[in-house]
């Protein structure tokens, strides 16, 4: 009988850890970073044709968050659409932007949220 003792202690522990392991705290929450405007992947065109290669803005900072979700910053300058996208675009009429890199943030404006980023 005192030979069963160290494989049943063994054994409890094993248990007892796995259990631990299993107890472990949860990861925190991924945000969603499904787009809040849904656009075709031509208007996604449309937008970066007009705003980076007709537009002079200026380019928000390295360190700007760039994912959808993610809030932006009071120091970054953000744009109207203009007209000729506004008119042909409709889902972005109410929404403003940034450029960062060559890639264009569309951003809603009632809580300063990305609410898609075009490539």
């Amino acid at each position: 009988m005192p030979r069963l003792f160290p494989a049943l202690a063994a054994a409890a522990f094993l248990c007892v850890s796995g259990f631990a392991w299993a107890q472990s705290p949860a990861s925190p929450p991924v945000a969603d970073t499904t787009p809040t405007v849904k656009l075709t992947a031509e208007q996604h065109h449309v937008i970066k044709e007009i705003v980076l290669k007709d537009m002079n803005v200026a380019k928000a900072t390295g360190n700007t968050p760039s994912s959808i979700g993610a809030t932006v910053p009071e120091n970054v300058q953000l744009h109207q659409f203009p007209p000729e996208i506004a008119n042909r675009i409709p889902q972005v009429r109410s929404h403003v932007f940034f450029v960062k890199e060559d890639h264009v943030y569309i951003v809603s404006p009632k809580d300063k949220t990305i609410a898609d980023v075009i490539n």
